[in-house]
């Protein structure tokens, strides 16, 4: 999807042939997530300087899109009690690190990862991961 000469469009045509429920998916898809990757990769950085300003407009921030992205058949609170939610707001707030959070959209286009040895395993501990799981269809092009 955000991987063109414009990483950040996605002008790519949804490919001939490809079943009305399925197109209808893809396009419920690029709803969801669009405005979130654009912003970041091409305007990450003013973005940075307004959250990293108001606390409240951060947490506002992570608020709407984790009610767009979390199960909608649910109570979102019962997912996400106030005090997870304000721990993490606060993890971003108190170290100023929404910018690494965001600029990491655009340098991994920019700078796609590279092992830098030949060994294995190719990432050594420690290391994180974050696995998201959606309840939606996972729709690849």
């Amino acid at each position: 999807m955000f991987n063109g000469e414009l990483s950040y469009s996605m002008a790519q045509a949804i490919p001939e042939g490809v079943p009305d429920e399925l197109r209808k998916e893809i396009l419920a898809f690029y709803d969801t997530y669009a405005s979130h990757v654009v912003v970041h990769m091409l305007d990450g950085q003013t973005v940075t300087h307004g959250l990293n300003d108001s606390p409240v407009g951060m947490l506002a921030w992570l608020l709407q899109r984790w009610k767009k992205w979390s199960d909608k058949s649910g109570d979102f609170a019962a997912v996400f009690p106030r005090d997870h939610i304000l721990t993490n707001a606060t993890i971003y707030w108190v170290n100023q690190a929404i910018g690494q959070s965001i600029r990491s959209y655009k340098n991994a286009v920019r700078y796609p990862w590279q092992p830098s040895h030949d060994r294995t395993p190719a990432i050594e501990a420690p290391a994180g991961s974050v696995a998201v799981k959606s309840n939606e269809t996972n729709v690849r092009l």
